[in-house]
């Protein structure tokens, strides 16, 4: 005899989560004094590309793996990073060769390299090193 109140139970326990959406980031004045946006984004857990990233708001960021209203942790994967958005474009360098001042292309450079071991082709996805830069 089956336990129906067994089964319900594992039903009414199953996981079930939200797919992630586009969200077009708009940095603020206060972003562009601040130097640096943390950008969010999600991929598919099969995935052996980039084609199935998606820049997510902080919303979904923080709500992954949460039942019902998070993003599915069994079917995506989310990471943060730190995008640098002022300041000059490359690194200023001392006469000796050693970093002075840091620069957009490099810093962003530097950190979708560390980030692309957790999330392969995010590289690839994000294209421009300066996107958001503005020259201060």
């Amino acid at each position: 005899m089956l336990d129906s109140i067994g089964i319900y139970t594992d039903i009414s326990t199953v996981k079930i989560g939200v797919v992630p959406t586009y969200f077009h980031l708009s940095p603020t004045n206060q972003d562009y004094k601040r130097g640096y946006i943390t950008r969010y984004f999600a991929k598919k857990t099969n995935s052996l590309d980039h084609s199935t990233i998606v820049e997510i708001d902080k919303e979904q960021f923080s709500g992954y793996g949460k039942k019902l209203h998070g993003i599915d942790d069994a079917l995506y994967q989310v990471i943060s990073l730190k995008w640098k958005i002022s300041g000059p474009k490359n690194d200023v360098l001392d006469g000796s060769g050693s970093i002075i001042e840091t620069g957009v292309s490099q810093t962003n450079a530097r950190t979708l390299k560390r980030k692309d071991k957790e999330m392969r082709g995010i590289g690839i996805y994000l294209g421009s090193l300066l996107e958001f830069w503005k020259k201060t």
